[in-house]
């Protein structure tokens, strides 16, 4: 099991923090579509917890691939498979539930704002991996 997993407190801190990036994240793409923060709040949240999720499995590339004894491009070059493949995985949940969200009709579709900002989107999953 996952050390963060196993203990309520560093689970607990482990969600402080990205409910804190999730923050930082979040408002300035709420202040600039501020008829539809809801939404956006309503698709964005749940997905980014997920990946908060989805992002502990770097623990265990860590384990396999020491800094130590592990060749830098080795390193480098698997973290950042890793990372595209989760930022991929995110991408594919993320459409799922964004559609999902624009299905209710809670206010005007909110997916065209996405699509907007698809490159930028994964690239910062690829990076937030990598942190």
């Amino acid at each position: 099991m996952h050390p963060i997993l196993s203990n309520r407190r560093t689970l607990g801190l482990y969600l402080i923090i990205w409910l804190s990036v999730i923050t930082l994240t979040e408002l300035p793409f709420c202040w600039s579509y501020k008829a539809q923060w809801l939404p956006v709040l309503l698709a964005d949240v749940p997905i980014d917890i997920l990946y908060a999720f989805i992002c502990l499995s770097s623990y265990y590339l860590c384990k396999i691939f020491p800094v130590k004894t592990t060749k830098w491009y080795n390193l480098v070059s698997s973290f950042l498979i890793a990372g595209c493949i989760a930022a991929g995985i995110q991408f594919i949940i993320s459409y799922a539930w964004i559609s999902f969200i624009d299905s209710l009709k809670l206010a005007e579709p909110i997916f065209p704002l996405y699509e907007y900002w698809a490159e930028g989107i994964y690239l910062t999953l690829v990076l937030i991996f990598l942190l």
